[in-house]
């Protein structure tokens, strides 16, 4: 499978996240918040209480983490729940 993939990179805070969007919408593509993803295994760890990389690493093989790409209104979940709004917490912005 070939196609388009567009990858916008800068400072947090630069508007890449709006930028993509916008594009996303304009050019009828998908949208994916890799950010998001990051955040998300964070997440996982922090409710699991695990920190060492080998036990990161053994959570994502027993859970799922899945993104909605549209780029209106885009949402990750965790085994299904919507973890969207959870992974924004500054806790997990540092």
């Amino acid at each position: 499978m070939s196609g388009l993939v567009l990858a916008i990179d800068g400072p947090s805070g630069s508007g890449k996240s709006s930028t993509a969007k916008a594009i996303a919408l304009r050019a009828n593509w998908s949208y994916l918040d890799t950010g998001a993803l990051y955040r998300a295994v964070t997440y996982l760890a922090l409710d699991k209480k695990v920190e060492a990389e080998e036990e990161v690493i053994d959570l994502l093989t027993s859970h799922e983490i899945t993104f909605d790409t549209n780029p209106v209104d885009p949402k990750i979940y965790l085994d299904s729940e919507d973890i969207s709004e959870e992974i924004r917490f500054q806790e997990l912005m540092i």
